[in-house]
């Protein structure tokens, strides 16, 4: 259902080199955004400089779950 609202897609979206990268990929530690301790890591490999990009270190982005709260 994220896929499907274009509003929520944008913030897995970056620019890098000049070309719009996808960031969906993350990684995470902790599941509560209430916790400091609680992570996600955004990034996405970028094949043209065969480099991992990071996009987002912070709080969970929205989806369509947490929209609905």
């Amino acid at each position: 259902m994220t896929h499907a609202d274009k509003t929520l897609m944008r913030q897995y979206e970056d620019i890098y080199c000049g070309r719009k990268i996808n960031v969906e990929a993350h990684i995470a530690s902790g599941n509560d955004d209430s916790d400091p301790r609680s992570v996600r890591i955004y990034l996405c490999f970028d094949s043209e400089t065969s480099k991992i990009v990071i996009s987002h270190i912070g709080k969970h982005l929205d989806n369509y779950s947490t929209k609905k709260l």
